[in-house]
């Protein structure tokens, strides 16, 4: 599966906010990219549980 320019390879983990899947970018390095789970059109609880968990990790 593809999703832009990256090559999907596989699931890394499932949380509260999304699915991180482990992927290669388009110069082949490898690359993991996060999808945000469906919030039923609640966009901003889902933009703001991501922000804090960046900061969290940052």
């Amino acid at each position: 599966m593809r999703i832009g320019s990256y090559q999907i390879e596989g699931v890394l983990g499932r949380g509260g906010v999304g699915t991180v899947y482990r992927a290669r970018g388009p110069d082949g390095r490898p690359v993991a990219v996060k999808l945000l789970a469906g919030t039923q059109g609640d966009v901003r609880t889902a933009l703001g549980r991501f922000a804090r968990e960046r900061r969290l990790q940052a």
